[in-house]
């Protein structure tokens, strides 16, 4: 039971966001999926990303923007885990990110400053002494965590150094993972401010929020076929074939707190097709050429 609270805390449903941009990293640079180093990087990002949805949901819920009548993670409010507990397990997450990445981070000071840079924003996101979501910030350390960050690290990690057009071939998923925190924010948007969150959805209003994430979304397309034709890499048009999900689920971003409940569930199931495409697209392309 307090094995499955512990799981049901970390919010599994989100961590496509880490798991997708690892594996796209591998296959890019044409590393096997079933190898050791690509299980450390693996469990690199899944662990950290755990660890920093345990220390939001800690830090909303000291700060009270999480109570029993508004509330996106309701792990604390309902009785799940304790605040205690959800401490204790981020601490043991972000343990395991860091024994994942033990060989290269002593091996290697550049992959050092990376993670380093990734398990700082990874916290102070939410924690002080900078609370980055709580200032309109949200949206920057998410896709770039999620993204280039992350992405970067890998590249080290099975490389031995960083490459440039991780950059570019990043975008789609920084989009793709920030529209999740957008759902998750227009969602919140009459919430946050009374707990003294200011999101970049907050500030927006609902429907300029909604066309933030609708770009984000559809962007993520147009930047697939972008580098499908600037970059020669044909693959990354198979993700394409998702723009009916994709429509779907803009479609049922409406305003209401019921209706927008599980917004953010909706644009991770999206983001995990869209992503798997994404990497089935690039590896039939190498296989191909």
């Amino acid at each position: 039971m307090v094995l499955q609270s512990a799981i049901l805390a970390t919010r599994p449903w989100s961590f496509t966001a880490a798991a997708l941009p690892v594996a796209f990293t591998a296959v890019l640079q044409g590393q096997p999926l079933l190898s050791a180093t690509f299980a450390r990087a693996f469990g690199m990002g899944i662990f950290t990303q755990a660890g920093a949805n345990l220390v939001n949901t800690y830090v909303d819920y000291k700060k009270g923007l999480d109570t029993k009548e508004d509330s996106g993670d309701r792990t604390i409010v309902d009785g799940v885990v304790t605040p205690t507990q959800t401490a204790v397990l981020a601490s043991v997450f972000f343990g395991l990110s860091m024994f994942c990445s033990l060989p290269t981070l002593l091996s290697s000071l550049e992959f050092g400053k990376i993670f380093a840079l990734g398990s700082v924003l990874s916290i102070v996101y939410t924690a002080p002494p900078l609370s980055l979501k709580y200032y309109a910030l949200g949206d920057f350390t998410i896709a770039a965590c999620f993204g280039p960050v992350i992405m970067q690290a890998c590249s080290v990690m099975f490389t031995g150094a960083q490459e440039a057009r991780i950059y570019e071939y990043s975008i789609p998923i920084m989009l793709m993972t920030d529209a999740i925190l957008v759902a998750g924010n227009s969602r919140d948007i009459e919430s946050d401010p009374k707990g003294g969150c200011t999101t970049s959805c907050s500030l927006l209003g609902f429907s300029k929020a909604k066309a933030l994430y609708q770009a984000c979304v559809y962007g993520a397309y147009a930047a697939c076929a972008g580098l499908a034709y600037f970059k020669s890499s044909p693959g990354l048009l198979l993700p394409l074939v998702t723009l009916p999900l994709a429509v779907s689920t803009c479609n049922g971003f409406v305003k209401g707190r019921e209706t927008m409940q599980s917004a953010d569930e909706r644009t991770a199931q999206l983001h995990m097709p869209f992503g798997l495409l994404m990497i089935v697209g690039l590896a039939l392309q190498r296989y191909f050429s």
